[in-house]
């Protein structure tokens, strides 16, 4: 992977990879499952499935007081994690302004 030289190139990488995955996953899943699921239902999937796996991986120790996590936390589970929450706040973001349906 090549690295960003800049902070704006950094974070217009990540949102393509993100776009690259919701745009192949939509064409695969169509509109309906996030119409069925509704903004609670994909709020839930967000924050139950999504977040509570990237919780569980920083879950570290108390040590003299303070929280050490595993080095090794930014798994490629993790890292899929993350980027599926931000295409679930961009589904809500869709589904509040009443896009997702003209959209998809």
């Amino acid at each position: 992977m090549k690295v960003p030289r800049t902070f704006s190139d950094y974070f217009r990488s990540v949102y393509a990879e993100a776009q690259e995955i919701m745009v192949s996953r939509q064409g695969s899943y169509g509109p309906a499952n996030v119409e069925n699921l509704g903004p609670h239902g994909v709020f839930s999937r967000m924050a139950m499935d999504k977040v509570n796996r990237i919780a569980r991986s920083m879950n570290g120790k108390i040590v003299d007081g303070r929280v050490e996590m595993n080095p090794d936390w930014y798994t490629p589970e993790v890292h899929d994690a993350l980027i599926d929450t931000i295409n679930y706040a961009a589904i809500l973001i869709a589904l509040g302004q009443d896009k997702w349906s003209e959209i998809s």
